[in-house]
């Protein structure tokens, strides 16, 4: 009860006061890795309600950035302003192992390396023979039969492994 303190009489007035907790902001991962050209989906928890750096206002929030990014999430309750919390997004080239192509050689030419005709892939993978075989991709039409041949460049991170099939017509 508040009286007044006017020198005047009269009825006490009463006041209701509302005590509103501050909600905390919780997410799942602080950091987090995918690989490029994944989507993965941020959680945040702690209020009724979510602003996140992007717009989103609900407690999930689906994102598939292309280079690393940091995003930012307050939750609320009611109209009281939680703490905001960073969640970093970490993204891993994916390995690229070129197009699936087709070509054609004569006996009668000088050894092929093989990457030359993977347009624009990583270097550094494994080439695999008609067979299954590991062998390093520098192919002798003179001596090399004709089939597919299999180029693959590991994944790092959370990146799976890339592989493509060249046709090799003798």
């Amino acid at each position: 009860d508040v009286t007044p303190n006017n020198g005047c009489a009269g009825s006490p007035l009463t006041v209701d006061i509302d005590y509103v907790e501050l909600p905390t902001t919780t997410v799942t991962n602080s950091e987090m890795e995918i690989c490029e050209g994944s989507t993965i989906i941020l959680v945040a928890s702690g209020g009724d309600s979510y602003f996140w750096s992007t717009g989103a206002s609900t407690a999930e929030m689906a994102v598939a950035p292309t280079i690393d990014t940091e995003y930012s999430v307050t939750a609320y309750s009611g109209s009281c302003a939680g703490n905001t919390v960073d969640i970093e997004v970490l993204v891993t080239q994916a390995p690229y192992a070129g197009p699936s192509t087709e070509v054609d050689f004569c006996s009668s030419e000088g050894d092929q390396d093989l990457i030359d005709y993977l347009f624009a892939a990583d270097e550094g993978g494994q080439w695999y023979d008609t067979d299954g075989n590991p062998f390093n991709g520098l192919l002798s039409p003179a001596t090399d039969p004709s089939g597919d041949y299999l180029y693959v460049v590991d994944g790092s991170g959370t990146c799976s492994d890339a592989s493509v099939a060249l046709t090799v017509y003798i």
